[in-house]
């Protein structure tokens, strides 16, 4: 993990959870995301803070109220709860048995893929959320999730290129425009990473976010020359 040693900004950034963008439930709520950011380096530190009331919406091929639905939901909630108790590996195991009853359960996929990036197994995550885009490519936090995985991996076109993703699907979406001027800032696009900041800070100010707003201010005042 880079270090910047002079000037740089802790911004706290939430980690999407897994929303669905078709359906009115939700499974994790944001998640803290440390970020520090400098025109020389890059630090990303997760952080554990998940609350938040969980619902689930599996795929149409288990029927409401059938035996195997029960239990994939069952075993999805279990998934959650452990991992807000830090619990990664039970989470993942969970997880991994709701899917195996609907292998087409993308929140569960998304959340296995969640639960395996703070596990610190990368590649899983993002295996799970290629599969999660697969069965439904509307999924704009899982770009968000996996683009956070690329930060994490350094692969900043590849996050950039996941994080326009998800705010083509979701144009409001103020953390991925934050990474996204972050990766670009990596990258030396500096025009590019301001732009994007600007139009972070400007969305969380309207959400009454004011600590992220002016937080997203002082890193400008380092991306500018």
């Amino acid at each position: 993990m880079l270090m910047f040693a002079r000037h740089y900004l802790v911004m706290f950034l939430g980690v999407a959870a897994l929303a669905l963008a078709s359906c009115s439930s939700t499974s994790l709520d944001p998640a803290t995301e440390e970020l520090s950011i400098g025109k020389n380096n890059f630090k990303a530190n997760t952080k554990d803070n998940i609350k938040g009331n969980i619902k689930t919406q599996l795929a149409q091929s288990l029927p409401e109220g059938s035996p195997a639905r029960e239990k994939a939901e069952a075993l999805f909630e279990a998934g959650e709860d452990s991992v807000r108790a830090g619990d990664y590996e039970q989470a993942i195991d969970e997880f991994t048995e709701a899917i195996s009853i609907d292998p087409n359960f993308a929140k569960a996929l998304g959340n296995r893929g969640l639960a395996r990036a703070r596990f610190e197994d990368y590649i899983g995550a993002i295996s799970d959320y290629d599969r999660a885009i697969a069965v439904d490519p509307s999924l704009s936090d899982v770009y968000y999730n996996r683009g956070l995985v690329y930060l994490n991996l350094g692969k900043f076109e590849d996050a950039i290129a996941d994080f326009t993703r998800a705010i083509d699907r979701k144009p409001d979406f103020a953390q991925a425009l934050g990474n996204r001027g972050f990766a670009r800032a990596k990258l030396h696009d500096y025009t590019g990473a301001v732009n994007d900041l600007q139009q972070a800070g400007e969305i969380f100010r309207a959400e009454g976010n004011d600590a992220a707003y002016y937080r997203i201010q002082h890193a400008i005042k380092y991306l500018r020359p």
